[in-house]
């Protein structure tokens, strides 16, 4: 009882405790055991290894081998783009908004938000966050059921760069078109963002350049929305 089975990449280790059958005959049985690839990781073959260690941490039994595994890194995507607007709030204590573009002028109904992003992971990322953007406002949405009036949630960098691949102190620029509704009535709408884990739907929390708690989300620079003729 009380035995976690423990995997080794290249010096990085995961635990996960065993659930131990408490009946029948054999004592072999199957666990499903899920590993993070390290993103800083070289390319190339890397041995992996599996042991036991008891409620105290001491070895039970061999470590065994369980042979190699081909990584081939993910090609470092990054940029030192200045952006127009400066943030500095931060996500989850781990992913700095460091900044974002917005066009100045006015909008319509049926077209399109451009906003660009830029991201610093502040340290290594425990998982892969999905991006959002909603563009909430005074008027309800009953086609939604909300007071959104345009949304995108995606995998940032058009869904190719998972904040799980970032490496520490690297800078992203994280480009949306946000679409708007048709029928979005005319006046000034919010841009929120944030990031939320796709599997629970919990949001990283927020925090202001200041560092005083946010609640989920960033608030940015209102936009106006012209009421289609």
């Amino acid at each position: 009882e009380g035995l976690t089975l423990t995997l080794t990449l290249s010096g990085e280790q995961t635990r996960q405790p065993l659930e131990l059958p408490v009946s029948g005959d054999s004592h072999a049985f199957a666990t499903l055991c899920e590993m993070k690839v390290p993103a800083a990781l070289p390319s190339g073959r890397h041995a992996l290894a599996a042991a036991l260690i008891d409620v105290k941490g001491r070895s039970v039994g061999p470590v065994v081998p369980l042979g190699e595994i081909d990584v081939r890194r993910r090609e470092r995507v990054s940029s030192i783009e200045q952006p127009s607007r400066v943030s500095g709030a931060t996500l989850g204590g781990e992913i700095v908004l460091v900044g974002y573009d917005l066009p100045a002028g006015s909008f319509r109904g049926g077209g399109t938000v451009p906003l660009t992003l830029h991201w610093k992971a502040a340290s290594e990322i425990g998982g892969s966050y999905t991006v959002f953007v909603h563009g909430p406002g005074d008027v309800y949405n009953s086609r939604r059921g909300n007071f959104i009036w345009g949304q995108m949630d995606r995998i940032p960098l058009d869904g190719t760069y998972p904040t799980s691949a970032w490496i520490p102190g690297q800078r992203m620029k994280d480009a949306y078109l946000v679409p708007l509704d048709p029928d979005t009535p005319g006046g000034e709408y919010l841009l929120e963002v944030g990031m939320y884990d796709a599997a629970t739907g919990d949001r990283l929390p927020a925090r202001g350049p200041d560092g005083v708690p946010g609640g989920d989300s960033l608030i940015l620079a209102p936009i106006r929305v012209e009421a289609t003729p």
